[in-house]
C-alpha cells in the first residue's frame, strides 16, 4: 500500500560560495611535510551569510574536517563591509583531500549555514609530500 509520500521528491539546493584558500597568497602553496595550520576565507553574498556556518559540517573534497580552534573567526576580507568567516584547517587534512604528488589541484570546501548547503572551490599547489 502506498503512501503520498511515495511521489514526493525533495532538491537540496546549494549555494556557491566565493572560497579563498590562505587569504592574500597567490598560488596558494601547501607543503605537507609541515605541521601547520591552513587558513581558508568563506566569503558572504547574496544570500549567503558565512558567520552562520556549521562548523561541524565541513568537508574539502568531500572528506570531513575540523576547524583547529573550534570556531568561525569572523571578519570581513574583501572590504565589502559584510562579515566574512575564516576557518582554519589542518594542513594533514588538505593533503589528504588532494591526490597529486606536486602541482596545482582544485579543492572544493562544503558544509552547511542557516541557509542550507554551501560549497566553493579554490586551487590549492602541493610542494612537496611526505
Amino acid at each position: 500500500m502506498g503512501g503520498f509520500l511515495d511521489d514526493v521528491s525533495v532538491v537540496v539546493a546549494t549555494l556557491q560560495s566565493n572560497i579563498d584558500i590562505k587569504p592574500g597568497s597567490d598560488p596558494n602553496s601547501i607543503n605537507c611535510k609541515s605541521n601547520g595550520v591552513v587558513p581558508i576565507g568563506i566569503l558572504s553574498g547574496g544570500l549567503f551569510d558565512a558567520t552562520t556556518i556549521d562548523i561541524s559540517s565541513l568537508t574539502l573534497n568531500g572528506n570531513p574536517t575540523t576547524e583547529v580552534h573550534e570556531t568561525l573567526h569572523i571578519e570581513d576580507l574583501n572590504g565589502d563591509s559584510v562579515d566574512d568567516a575564516v576557518i582554519h584547517v589542518s594542513v594533514v587534512d588538505v593533503c589528504n583531500a588532494t591526490t597529486v604528488d606536486s602541482g596545482t589541484e582544485p579543492v572544493t570546501v562544503a558544509g552547511s549555514n542557516a541557509n542550507g548547503m554551501f560549497e566553493g572551490t579554490d586551487d590549492v599547489r602541493i610542494v612537496k609530500r611526505p
